[in-house]
């Protein structure tokens, strides 16, 4: 083969080989959980559950836990009435996998200009991977909508004038699929509509009208919830104030990446001492962290192009994130979430924008001539690297082989062995009706 030959395949073959090395990846950082698939928490207890008593159309339609997610309805439908219930996890898992492959494929196949050359793209979708917090949403149906929300994100920074008609319909329906898996398109549709208004696109404004219709099932869903639910289930909405959501933010979406868990439980702790002694210095430290995240995220924004789209998507969904995460029941405000496991999923998403906006200013501007793209194309490599030393290990919180086996549940339930099917992580269990 001569050497033009040679160029010219490259450019052909990259994005999938790329594509298959995260694929590998992300079976080699759990191989059990292909080997022996699992069901995660509310994904069995609640949806699965659901499921099995339930008809097609009751399953599809129905809302759980405040909002609508058609991604786990259909996984757990297909699950309960396809397959045999032994093999409901195996279902499960393959659609959690194929959610989590959908902003992978974005970020390379994309026509987004923050991130056009292929070095950008691979750090994105490594960014995606490896940026941590994904513990708690790995390779589970019920997780994946915050992996939906970082396709959402990918798909307002596209650049819907370079799409032809088959990539402006396939973006329209992976963007119909991420206002139903996900609540907090909806909150992004202003966001939507602000792109539409500045770049006065026709194809803008349908994603626009995408986003806005977006509300409907979510509100739906909202109001046909009971109040006490979300009171309830550890207080999903409130218990929070302005410090603490400039403390918890800080910590989960800009120290964690870079420091890891044992960096932030510390710093926990001191917020916590002051919360209970000195809540003046509480106060006031928790004002701090605040203003210096919205700098950072002027700063990081600022300029041309489309990165104060993913700014904007950061101030919408991070406080979000604080005010309806769930917490214990028997603290009075949101502090434990910035502690390390407790409720890592709500933060895998703010996270995953914060440095996307960092890799955006790499992109955009020319290395060595801006000391702000030296800066993010250091916090960029320092992200990636930390989370491939932790990529792993980060995962044992929430894969233990102790756990029980779905396969060897369901036969014990069959036989008449036990009640109920135990689900990971313990004490979470369902009771199928036979």
């Amino acid at each position: 083969m001569g050497p033009q030959q040679s160029g010219s395949v490259l450019p052909r073959i990259w994005k999938p080989a790329v594509l298959l090395f995260t694929l590998a990846l992300i079976v080699w950082r759990a191989p059990n959980l292909f080997a022996y698939p699992r069901i995660w928490a509310e994904e069995g207890a609640v949806y699965l559950s659901y499921a099995i008593n339930h008809g097609w159309w009751q399953t599809l339609i129905a809302s759980h836990q405040g909002y609508y997610s058609l991604w786990p309805n259909l996984a757990t439908l297909m699950a309960a009435k396809l397959v045999p219930l032994h093999h409901a996890a195996v279902i499960t898992t393959l659609f959690a996998f194929l959610g989590q492959l959908i902003p992978l494929a974005l970020a390379l196949w994309g026509k987004g200009r923050l991130w056009s050359r292929p070095a950008a793209k691979a750090a994105l979708a490594g960014l995606i991977l490896l940026t941590p917090a994904t513990g708690e949403v790995w390779l589970n149906s019920i997780n994946n909508q915050f992996f939906w929300a970082i396709s959402g994100v990918l798909l307002l920074t596209e650049d819907l004038s370079a799409a032809g008609p088959v990539r402006k319909w396939i973006y329209r329906g992976l963007l119909a699929l991420c206002a139903l898996n996900t609540p907090l398109i909806a909150f992004m549709a202003p966001l939507f509509i602000l792109r539409a208004v500045r770049e006065k696109s026709g194809e803008a404004w349908v994603h626009a009208a995408l986003a806005v219709l977006a509300i409907v099932p979510q509100g739906l869903a909202f109001l046909a919830t009971p109040a006490a639910a979300f009171e309830g289930a550890g207080g999903r909405l409130g218990k929070v104030d302005l410090p603490t959501i400039g403390l918890v933010l800080f910590n989960r979406t800009l120290v964690f990446p870079f420091a890891g868990r044992g960096a932030i439980r510390q710093l926990a702790d001191y917020y916590q001492n002051w919360a209970g002694g000195d809540p003046l210095l509480y106060t006031v430290m928790g004002i701090v962290a605040l203003a210096l995240l919205a700098a950072l995220l002027i700063w990081l924004s600022w300029g041309r192009g489309r990165k104060w789209l993913i700014g904007g998507a950061y101030a919408i969904i991070a406080p979000l994130t604080v005010f309806t995460a769930m917490t214990p029941t028997d603290w009075a405000t949101k502090l434990p979430l910035a502690y390390p496991i407790i409720g890592e999923r709500y933060f895998f998403a703010p996270a995953v924008f914060l440095m996307l906006l960092a890799l955006a200013n790499v992109d955009s501007l020319r290395p060595g001539r801006s000391a702000r793209s030296a800066a993010c194309a250091a916090a960029v490599a320092t992200v990636i690297i930390a989370g491939a030393f932790t990529f792993k290990p980060s995962l044992s919180d929430f894969n233990d082989p102790r756990w029980p086996r779905w396969r060897n549940e369901v036969i014990y339930w069959e036989k008449g062995l036990q009640r109920e099917i135990r689900v990971w992580p313990p004490p979470w269990k369902l009771e199928p009706a036979k």
